[in-house]
């Protein structure tokens, strides 16, 4: 999961991995949630695999919903991607959705990317944070994972 902090929004590039260890092929409902507020608008669009999708709003969530299918014996691939703009200083990524999920999340990798000129960041979840070429970057590497809350990105 590939986060992008900029001043006005975050650019999020998801990649996300489905094994069917079955004999049969399968098609898996996928419904991806984004928190929305005041200060954290909707997306416009979300795209899926390069197809642009336009999520619906009910609440403080907005969301898209896709099948993905998923040959017998095999591994489907599939990258999400959207900006969402903030005009506070939080931004937010749904993990939570995954406790509906049969077993947690195998292994995770977070990758929040900011320029330094927005000060110090914080992100709720446990991190390395080194400087790459213009940008600081904060690591969170994580196993087995059943997230009891969103990951939170302040400064």
């Amino acid at each position: 999961m590939d986060l992008e902090l900029a001043a006005d929004r975050l650019q999020v590039e998801g990649h996300y991995v489905i094994e069917n260890p079955g004999s049969a092929a399968t098609s898996v409902a996928i419904h991806f949630p984004v928190s929305v507020d005041a200060d954290r608008p909707a997306p416009t669009t979300m795209e899926v695999d390069g197809r642009t999708l336009t999520p619906s709003v009910e609440g403080g969530t907005a969301s898209v919903a896709f099948p993905i299918e998923v040959p017998p014996k095999s591994i489907r691939r599939f990258t999400v991607q959207y900006a969402q703009p903030h005009r506070g200083r939080v931004a937010e990524y749904v993990v939570t959705s995954a406790r509906t999920w049969p077993t947690p999340i195998g292994s995770a990798v977070f990758t929040v990317r900011h320029d330094p000129a927005l000060g110090e960041v914080e992100v709720s979840l446990p991190t390395e944070v080194t400087i790459q070429a213009d940008q600081v970057v904060h690591v969170a590497v994580l196993a087995d994972f059943s997230p009891a809350e969103e990951l939170r990105i302040t400064w």
